[in-house]
């Protein structure tokens, strides 16, 4: 998933309390970052403002953070609907069992769209939606290494026709997972003509998103292709571009820093030393871009303090 904004925003807010700027056309926005400024105290205090009668909507690769339950349960007693999707993969019985006794209604999304040998899809949406307002998106998952270690962001929004985007993301989400439980363990890669039938199901309920504002504009995989997004900003970038990543192996938007660099933007690019260690993928592109005279590569040594550099932006 890929927010673009664009208008440039700094987080302000010095304390605890989620603090918005006026980005224009009704829409209100701030970004914050860790581990300085405390991220999971920014979700709890956007769940905080969830109404009784209303739904919450998130949806995350993963969730382990105890104080996420805690407010679930908190929420749930004041008559709050609260819904959850999370990726199949990172399936576990307690966690299962605590969304459960907290009277959350919880699916595990499947994602078999890439089917053997490949079957490395997953689900790696970062979402929340309060009151049909208020939405955060970020690289932040509700975990406990995201809250107390890695170097993450999120992006809090407030604008209803933003919200409704990503609840209609959510939904997509369950009825693509109902579609694909159908073939789990039935499909023999991609020529296997149930890939082909399971593929045109699935192109029904993928649908693209509807980006009105001129402020903010948001893209979800796969049906938004927005790594197509992102090649048209690198195209257009004139001064500058600056990349903070966990794993870049998009050869792609390899190919646009290049040229973007070559035609005089200064070009940075910050990513996780150990994910582009052990990755072969992620090495191939990472000697594309250091081979390259005007694009810088920093790659911090986090796994030295015990984090990673999650950041997506």
């Amino acid at each position: 998933m890929l927010l673009l904004a664009l208008l440039s925003f700094a987080s302000t807010a010095q304390a605890d309390e989620v603090e918005l700027l006026d980005l224009g056309n009704g829409v209100q926005g701030n970004a914050y970052f860790s581990p300085y400024e405390e991220l999971d105290k920014k979700v709890l205090e956007i769940l905080d403002k969830a109404e009784p009668g209303s739904t919450v909507y998130q949806s995350y690769y993963s969730l382990s953070y105890t104080p996420y339950f805690w407010k679930y349960g908190d929420l749930t007693k004041k008559g709050v609907d609260v819904k959850v999707n999370l990726w199949s993969g990172s399936y576990n019985d307690s966690t299962d069992s605590r969304l459960k006794k907290a009277g959350v209604d919880n699916a595990w999304i499947l994602n078999i769209r890439r089917p053997p040998p490949e079957a490395w899809s997953s689900m790696h949406t970062k979402i929340t939606v309060v009151n049909e307002e208020w939405v955060i998106s970020g690289s932040a998952n509700l975990s406990n290494s995201a809250s107390l270690a890695n170097h993450e962001h999120i992006i809090v929004l407030r604008n209803p026709e933003l919200a409704r985007e990503f609840i209609k993301e959510f939904e997509e989400q369950r009825a693509a997972d109902a579609i694909m439980r159908e073939y789990e363990g039935e499909i023999d890669g991609e020529s296997d003509p149930d890939y082909a039938e399971m593929m045109d199901r699935l192109a029904d309920v993928d649908v693209k998103t509807v980006n009105d504002s001129s402020t903010v504009k948001t893209y979800f995989s796969p049906d938004d292709e927005p790594q197509w997004r992102m090649v048209e900003l690198i195209d257009n970038a004139q001064e500058s571009i600056k990349i903070a990543m966990y794993t870049f192996f998009a050869p792609r938007i390899a190919m646009a820093l290049e040229q973007a660099a070559d035609r005089g933007v200064k070009v940075v690019a910050l990513l996780d030393a150990h994910q582009h260690e052990h990755n072969q993928f992620a090495e191939y592109t990472l000697k594309y871009l250091r081979d390259h005279d005007n694009i810088q590569v920093v790659m911090p040594d986090t796994k030295t303090f015990g984090m990673q550099l999650e950041s997506h932006g």
